[in-house]
């Protein structure tokens, strides 16, 4: 990891381990919970479509398997939560192995086609296995987390929790992209072709690309079911992919930090509507809310293509680099006249 990013990772850090002794209303921080949870869940999908170009519905999927098996392991089989998380995350990365290995061979369309198929597939046997997953009433009775005999329940204890994870994934992916394989996705994401002459190998690069997202998702998944206790499969349906998608091209698709700056302006504008839309449109449904993200996904591909993050960065950059020149220049000294 650069020295900029971890200067910015610890400063965020300090921050985040700072803000629930400011906030005393348990709703800003459960706030603040559901922003992490979307964070977890996007990082992967911000490596396989920001640095390889892979258009996945699929994450949404990885996040529900995550969830329900965290469920299942702990409620039916009576597994401790940590086995239960570990779980989901091998389970969801064995998928995403299984899935990846005849998928990731289609490209552009045809890719995304065929994870949408694959969510659709799923959410059906999540729906009709209603012995196992309770059907369309959901499941619930899932434990809170805990560790070493410590149960994490109530909103600061999960918003730790869910931020402790994120973190630790923005630190994983940030080393991930200066090693060796991140340059290697850098040059499959410029070109394939100019990758594969290099000898990269393209489909095992992507194959680990989209086992790592979800994995992450899996692990998303399963921190969610531990906070929320009950989860059920409308929460996974392949429509919502499409937030997480617009996320990380809100944020900046090639930004570490698109993701969580993407979850943000999401949560901001779901809360938004929440509060205010009726107040303005008394009778509003959720396609209101499908329209407001089709609008902010345009504005920010017309003005802002590479996202708010990137751009964020550039304008602080200059705004510093352009009082550091004027600062740095030399007043005219005093002409002393002679008599």
């Amino acid at each position: 990891m650069d020295k900029k990013n971890l200067k910015i990772l610890s400063i965020i850090a300090v921050l985040i381990g700072l803000l629930p002794l400011f906030l005393t209303n348990p709703y800003y921080v459960q706030i603040l919970i559901n922003i992490g949870t979307l964070t977890v869940i996007s990082l992967g999908l911000t490596v396989l479509l920001g640095f390889t170009g892979q258009i996945s519905f699929a994450q949404v999927t990885f996040f529900g398997i995550g969830a329900y098996t965290a469920a299942i392991t702990t409620v039916t089989y009576g597994w401790p939560p940590l086995a239960g998380l570990l779980m989901a995350a091998i389970v969801s990365g064995f998928l995403a192995f299984l899935i990846g290995l005849p998928v990731l061979r289609f490209k552009e369309h045809f890719l995304a086609l065929i994870t949408i198929g694959f969510a659709v597939m799923v959410y059906v046997l999540m729906v009709q296995l209603a012995d196992f997953t309770g059907g369309p009433g959901g499941f619930s009775g899932i434990p809170p987390f805990s560790i070493a005999g410590v149960s994490l329940q109530g909103e600061v204890p999960n918003y730790y929790l869910i931020w402790f994870f994120a973190l630790f994934f923005i630190l994983i992916i940030s080393n991930l992209l200066s090693s060796r394989i991140g340059r290697a996705l850098e040059s499959l994401r410029s070109s394939e072709i100019a990758a594969k002459s290099m000898g990269i190998n393209a489909f095992t690069i992507k194959l680990k690309a989209f086992i790592f997202a979800g994995i992450i998702a899996g692990v998303g998944g399963s921190l969610y079911a531990f906070q929320t206790s009950f989860i059920a499969p409308n929460t996974f349906e392949v429509m919502e992919s499409m937030t997480f998608i617009i996320i990380v091209v809100v944020g900046g698709l090639r930004s570490l930090w698109g993701a969580p700056i993407g979850a943000v302006v999401i949560t901001a504008m779901d809360e938004g509507m929440t509060h205010f839309l009726p107040l303005i449109i008394p009778n509003a449904g959720g396609e209101v809310q499908i329209i407001a993200y089709g609008i902010l996904l345009v504005l920010v591909l017309l003005f802002i293509p590479n996202g708010i993050g990137p751009t964020l960065g550039k304008l602080i950059k200059s705004t510093f680099h352009s009082k550091a020149v004027v600062k740095h220049i030399d007043t005219p000294s005093k002409v002393t006249s002679i008599d």
